[in-house]
């Protein structure tokens, strides 16, 4: 199979960002002093040593305790199987992502200034340090170009392994289903369900039944993961209680705001195209981008129902940007909203401004005038990647990237320092 030169010009990029993003934060702690650098100490926390825990000893099930049982076992089994270090795994989670970066650049063949710019996105550092994004991305952008090439043997491996990988069967499974009945139709109704099932349940739910299994198997508990969830971080149902609040500092809550706000444009696009779809129409082409954008309403479904009373004893959402922003789902909506030709006017900038405003609101940006502020630099930066996708704006394109960039850094050091990730 003979690859095409962007595609490995984009896995070439994205290995040099992540280097690139390494040696700036080298440079920092050598003229700043104050930094950290990375190291095999300051790139084992938080949710490394759980993993790291994993790939060493195996699971552990402490009842009524924090364990490693509420994690996945694909990621700590590779590094175990690899025999790495820290380092290793960074190395290896570089190689991932780029891989999956050029596998997704395959099918849209972006330009290398809209590359770098989503690789500057804040949250993006997740890729590069030992953590499962790196995996999820390549799984993800493997089932797409799947997906788009109809070829189901890929289907079936990438999510079958990122059933192992991630939480992300509950949302994918229904997902889907709802994609396959809104790109065909509701008269081919039985066709839709028989590809669905064949071609995405099967091995998502092999792929959940056999991680869920393994883990009786070695700790003799059934749905370890799930009850560890549950009673160790508090993730189980609940009605969401407002203001929204997160963890730490607000440093990052901006960023969650945005990833609620995509999700429910996503949820408004959806409702239009389910009124349609009981019209008649169909939607084949806009296959890729239905299922990312009902993955970014599950992701804000589940964090608002199934996410802990932390802090403010109201719902916390700190985690939401990690997993809506790291993840092929959200190129497609970017390509959708900012590269394929669109041309947003006054009224569209409006409509963003007031409806981003009207979202705030849940995340008690009324308290008081600095925190609406606050949420308007969210909506600012919406904007901006709006804004970015019409020619006569490509101003904007690097001013967006240097204050992503920027802050990425910083979230990237934040990290180092033991400060909350999420």
């Amino acid at each position: 199979m003979k690859i095409e030169k962007s595609t490995i010009n984009s896995f070439f990029l994205a290995l040099g960002y992540i280097g690139v993003a390494y040696i700036i934060q080298f440079l920092l702690y050598y003229v700043g002093g104050y930094f950290a650098y990375p190291n095999a100490e300051t790139l084992h926390n938080w949710d490394v040593g759980w993993y790291d825990s994993i790939a060493k000893d195996g699971y552990m099930n402490w009842e009524g305790e924090p364990s490693n049982t509420g994690f996945f076992i694909l990621f700590p089994f590779l590094w175990k199987l690899l025999h790495l270090n820290i380092w290793g795994v960074v190395v290896m989670n570089a190689v991932f992502f780029s891989v999956g970066f050029a596998l997704f650049n395959s099918i849209f063949q972006l330009e290398k200034k809209v590359q770098l710019l989503w690789l500057t996105i804040p949250s993006m550092y997740f890729v590069w340090i030992p953590y499962t994004e790196a995996l999820f991305v390549l799984l993800i952008a493997a089932s797409l170009v799947g997906i788009v090439k109809n070829n189901r043997w890929l289907i079936w491996v990438s999510l079958f392994l990122l059933a192992l990988t991630r939480p992300t069967t509950t949302i994918l499974l229904p997902a889907f289903l709802i994609t396959e009945l809104l790109v065909n139709g509701y008269k081919q109704w039985l066709q839709s369900i028989k590809v669905y099932i064949i071609n995405y349940a099967l091995p998502l739910c092999l792929g959940l039944v056999a991680f869920i299994y393994y883990q009786y198997h070695v700790t003799g508990v059934w749905f370890a993961y799930f009850i560890q969830q549950k009673e160790g971080w508090g993730h189980k149902f609940a009605i969401p209680t407002f203001p929204l609040s997160t963890t730490g500092s607000n440093k990052l809550f901006w960023l969650n705001g945005i990833a609620f706000f995509l999700g429910l444009v996503s949820l408004v696009v959806l409702v239009r195209l389910f009124l349609k779809w009981l019209k008649g129409s169909a939607f084949q082409h806009d296959r890729l981008f239905i299922l990312s954008s009902l993955y970014f309403v599950g992701i804000c479904l589940v964090t608002l129902f199934f996410n802990p009373i932390w802090g403010s004893f109201t719902t916390n959402v700190h985690d939401i940007h990690r997993y809506a922003f790291v993840s092929p789902f959200l190129w497609v909506l970017l390509y959708r909203y900012t590269v394929a030709p669109v041309q947003y006017k006054t009224k569209h900038v409006l409509l963003v401004f007031f409806a981003s405003n009207l979202l705030w609101l849940a995340f008690g940006d009324y308290q008081h005038i600095q925190s609406f502020l606050y949420f308007n630099v969210a909506t600012l930066y919406i904007i901006v990647y709006m804004l970015q996708g019409n020619k006569k704006a490509n101003w904007l394109m690097p001013v967006l990237a240097g204050f992503s960039f920027l802050y990425q850094t910083f979230m990237f050091q934040w990290f180092m320092l033991g400060l909350y990730p999420g």
